[in-house]
């Protein structure tokens, strides 16, 4: 399964080969396993990654809603560490860095791949010991960890594509107006959010409120209950 990114029609013939370049060498990368490949755009770094598998799909949804998160890179290029009098090359999943610069260094595996697959205990082993002489923190997630609260990853799968529809503009101007919105009202609801503009304006405003949930400026809640034209915003205290 893959799913692209919005393109428009002027650049779609340019970013269509780079898309099946970036598919291609995704499918090649994965060797002897079998697994959905997703080709999205993420919010967060407004840029298009390819991920390798489902969980990892997952894992992206529950990062990009993370307000924690700063940075994050889901594609970094392997680390070399010392074992011993032996180099090894390991690669991650993902880097994480957050809002107080903690570096957090991810591998995603499925629970039961952990415990049966001996190269995947191997590849563990490498992954602490290059944290280590990092000095960076390290940790796996697997679809316990990424699917506890399964309302928030179906939530953000319909942000994340409502956030895509919109990429490429600033969004600042709606911010300003939510801003204003909520500072008078002290909260306000998806509906009352998309009455502030017209048409597809409507639609930039909602996306600009979801991006201020991202960046831990607005607070919704998104975990406990289906997306809907009822779910209410306010302002965090403290935001700066």
């Amino acid at each position: 399964m893959v799913v692209t990114s919005s393109m428009g029609a002027s650049s779609s013939s340019r970013l269509g080969t780079r898309l099946r370049g970036k598919l291609a060498e995704a499918y090649s990368s994965r060797s002897h396993h079998k697994s959905s490949l997703w080709y999205v755009y993420s919010p967060r770094t407004d840029r298009d990654w390819v991920l390798k598998g489902d969980l990892e799909w997952g894992h992206f949804l529950l990062v990009e809603s993370d307000p924690r998160i700063s940075q994050i890179n889901y594609a970094p290029t392997p680390e070399i560490v010392r074992v011993g009098d032996d180099d090894h090359s390991t690669t991650l999943d993902s880097i994480v860095t957050f809002k107080d610069n903690i570096i957090e260094w991810r591998e995603i595996k499925y629970a039961d791949a952990i415990s049966k697959d001996i190269r995947a205990q191997h590849q563990w082993e490498a992954q602490v010991e290059a944290a280590a002489q990092n000095g960076v923190r390290y940790a796996r997630y697997t679809e316990n960890e990424i699917f506890s609260c399964p309302q928030r990853i179906a939530n953000w799968a319909r942000i994340v594509a409502w956030m895509s529809a919109v990429r490429g503009r600033s969004l600042y101007l709606e911010r300003v107006a939510i801003l204003a919105l909520l500072d008078n009202r002290g909260s306000a609801s998806i509906a009352e959010i998309q009455g502030l503009g017209t048409g597809a304006e409507s639609a930039c405003f909602v996306a600009a409120a979801f991006k201020g949930v991202q960046d831990g400026l607005f607070d919704c809640n998104l975990d406990d209950q289906p997306l809907s034209k009822n779910v209410t915003f306010k302002c965090i205290e403290g935001r700066t």
